[in-house]
């Protein structure tokens, strides 16, 4: 799995990433590099200013739940191959 995808996955999974969660997480020394690339091929993620426990500053990203479905779409068609899925119960994505 490519970092974009690490990213992608962690994100669709309602977490929150900051650059020092991904270098420990998946190795990414440039987190808002692969968060740019991610927007650029139409994920919408938000994003913050958050303070460290050592009083740092760094970006928080994120994806808003109200966006999963449009994310998701975008995941599976940059990411899988051959994706079939439908809009399942509660708004859900449903592989076919």
């Amino acid at each position: 799995m490519i970092q974009n995808e690490q990213i992608a996955d962690h994100l669709l999974k309602g977490n929150k990433i900051t650059s020092l969660e991904a270098l420990d997480l998946f190795q990414c020394f440039r987190c808002a590099s692969r968060i740019s690339e991610l927007k650029n091929k139409g994920f919408i993620i938000s994003d913050k200013t958050v303070e460290t426990t050592t009083g740092k500053h760094v970006s928080q990203y994120w994806m808003e739940e109200d966006n999963y479905i449009h994310n998701f779409k975008i995941f599976m068609t940059v990411f899988a191959q051959n994706p079939k899925f439908v809009v399942g119960k509660n708004n859900q994505m449903e592989f076919i």
